[in-house]
């Protein structure tokens, strides 16, 4: 099942905000045009981050921190549709990351938590997100593809 028919289908089911994060790779128009997507506050339907404005990348991704933070503090269910253990969905540049820390998402939350200043530039914006939930106290579900506190 594609990923957007997907989450569509869980929204309607579950009658919960749902928030995806992913690797969007042009995706965005298709779930917009689901009309389940808006941002905020969307019970039954997706709260996905739009309209992010341009600028430097902090500003982006203080912009992007604003709308998860507004889903931590509701409590809501994050759902994946990228697998976080691949490198190449959270990291942009590869220099000096540790691909062992890859093999499980524990080894990915210690890795992620530790990480210095210079390597947290390093990350895409997905891997900004999965490292700002482990460090709000989520945890990753593989089994529903869900950080969930």
């Amino acid at each position: 099942m594609h990923a957007t028919s997907h989450i569509q289908e869980r929204c309607k089911t579950l009658k919960k905000n749902r928030n995806p994060i992913n690797k969007w790779q042009n995706q965005i128009d298709n779930i917009w045009g689901t009309g389940l997507a808006k941002q905020g506050v969307n019970n039954g339907g997706m709260n996905i981050l739009g309209n992010v404005p341009n600028g430097s990348i902090l500003e982006k991704w203080n912009f992007n921190k604003e709308w998860l933070n507004q889903a931590i503090a509701r409590g809501d269910a994050i759902r994946v549709t990228a697998n976080p253990l691949d490198i190449n969905n959270v990291f942009n540049t590869l220099s000096g990351i540790n691909s062992s820390a890859f093999s499980n998402i524990n080894n990915l939350k210690s890795y992620l938590l530790s990480l210095s200043p210079d390597k947290v530039n390093q990350l895409g914006f997905y891997g900004r997100e999965i490292r700002h939930l482990f460090q709000n106290g989520y945890i990753f579900n593989s089994a529903t593809n869900q950080f969930i506190k």
